[in-house]
């Protein structure tokens, strides 16, 4: 017979692989979790909360940072749908112990930003990159610690050198991992990724190039804040199979909206182009119309470049 709650503290752990000490800390900094007292004072957990730790458990696993996650609110926790929400299906990477690790990973490397400790970071990072993926490390590490560190900064909880800091190893990790996974040929046209015009935050973008080259794309990084009219040269020279945008700001893409639009009117031979990034508008009808394929801010990483990459390979221009 299925056990059912309140569940003492001991045994939460079991099932969800979390340490008391994080049960007791989200429950105190984010009102994640709501347990019941037993007559000692001990604390026993209701399935609402068991809910909710499971629901958090898949979030973390996709990418999410636990800061992020809180800023759902206990309530939305409890109306996930379990993976399907996350957008990626449970397997064996998802045990309680490989989420518990991966958690401690990106715990450990945000405590070296703050301390501008660069030696720490990156020691965690040849830890993780030793023990599994580079797209799981990306996913479960890099991104949720930069946007960790993105919000801390806004509220002074770290500085801005800590949040530089921490980017610029990123950055140059994903860079090097990019360029060692270009492929030496491909049957494909070259795929183009570059960021807004006044857009300097790269990771996002150096991310999508690494996940198209390791789906055999050759791809023609060309940086940050590019002015959409190269655009047009660029594509007249390489007619490239695709092309990518990185947009972090949502003011960023308000003010080149219509520059955008009529760039997007004159796309070579049907050539999708994707808008991705925190600043990309949930909906944007006259985009679509002109012919971008919008990638919302709350996709997956995982998913939004499966989606990517699965077009281009419907529709994208291939070698001769």
């Amino acid at each position: 017979m299925k056990q059912r709650g309140p569940y003492k503290m001991r045994t939460v752990t079991q099932m969800t692989g979390f340490a008391p000490p994080l049960l007791r800390s989200w429950e105190r900094r984010f009102d994640l979790l709501d347990p019941l007292r037993g007559p000692g004072g001990h604390r026993l957990y209701t399935e609402e909360d068991l809910k909710v730790l499971l629901a958090v458990r898949e979030l973390l696993s996709a990418g999410r940072s636990i800061g992020e996650i809180a800023g759902f609110g206990r309530q939305a926790l409890l109306e996930e749908e379990g993976p399907v929400a996350t957008g990626r299906a449970p397997g064996d990477e998802d045990t309680a112990e490989a989420v518990h690790v991966r958690l401690h990973r990106a715990e450990s490397v945000v405590r070296a930003a703050v301390a501008i400790d660069a030696p720490g970071i990156n020691r965690v990072l040849d830890e993780a990159f030793a023990a599994t993926s580079p797209e799981s490390v990306i996913t479960a590490v890099i991104l949720p610690v930069a946007r960790e560190l993105a919000a801390m900064s806004l509220v002074g909880k770290c500085s801005k050198a800590s949040e530089n800091l921490a980017n610029e190893i990123f950055c140059h990790r994903v860079r090097k991992l990019a360029e060692a996974a270009q492929p030496s040929r491909s049957d494909w046209a070259p795929v183009i990724v570059a960021c807004f015009p006044d857009e300097y935050q790269q990771l996002g973008a150096l991310v999508s190039a690494f996940w198209l080259s390791r789906a055999g794309f050759r791809v023609t990084y060309l940086g940050p804040s590019i002015p959409l009219d190269d655009l047009r040269t660029v594509w007249d020279t390489l007619h490239p199979a695709a092309t990518v945008l990185w947009v972090t700001k949502k003011v960023g893409y308000d003010l080149r909206r219509s520059a955008l639009r009529q760039l997007l009117s004159k796309t070579p031979d049907g050539m999708p182009v994707f808008v991705q990034g925190e600043g990309t508008p949930e909906d944007d009808a006259g985009a679509e119309d002109t012919g971008a394929r919008m990638i919302s801010p709350n996709t997956f990483i995982n998913k939004a470049m499966t989606h990517i990459i699965d077009t281009i390979r419907e529709r994208g221009r291939r070698v001769g």
